[in-house]
């Protein structure tokens, strides 16, 4: 029978703990098809974002959080990694800054998995510059990030 896991953690603080135990875990979930990581007060160093590479999940909302640069490189790195399976990534609202945005840049272009991406509420427009044509995404959402499509 086909089975279908969505692990949503919406607005629960996951301390340092819980996300060592949620990025084992995760790599292991050969069903997982949505993880809802929304305003869970990720530290940017969560071991969940590192191994987004190894998750089954195709639609990954890390929105509301505070993930930073250093999160996004994390993240950019699970997007560039051969068999990423991720279709749909809200990476919205995380405090990621011109720096942050051009490691995106790059994995975004990169990746030829992602049909949506999310990334409003970002101070990314400095280093977006060809954001919109290096992506290959269908559906690019750049609401508040001072970014022009």
């Amino acid at each position: 029978s086909l089975c279908c896991y969505v692990s949503h953690f919406l607005a629960i603080r996951l301390g340092e703990n819980e996300c060592a135990v949620l990025g084992t875990v995760l790599p292991t979930l050969s069903n997982l098809t949505d993880l809802i990581l929304e305003g869970c007060d990720l530290p940017p160093n969560a071991p969940a974002l590192l191994d987004l590479a190894h998750c089954a999940a195709t639609r990954v909302n890390l929105s509301n959080n505070a993930i930073s640069d250093e999160g996004a490189a994390r993240v950019s790195q699970s997007l560039e990694a051969p068999g990423c399976q991720i279709k749909y990534l809200n990476i919205s609202n995380n405090g990621i800054s011109s720096h942050g945005g051009k490691r995106l840049c790059k994995a975004l272009a990169r990746n030829s998995s992602l049909k949506s991406v999310y990334l409003d509420d970002n101070s990314i427009a400095d280093s977006a510059e060809g954001l919109v044509q290096a992506c290959g995404v269908v559906e690019l959402s750049l609401k508040c990030t001072g970014i022009r499509p």
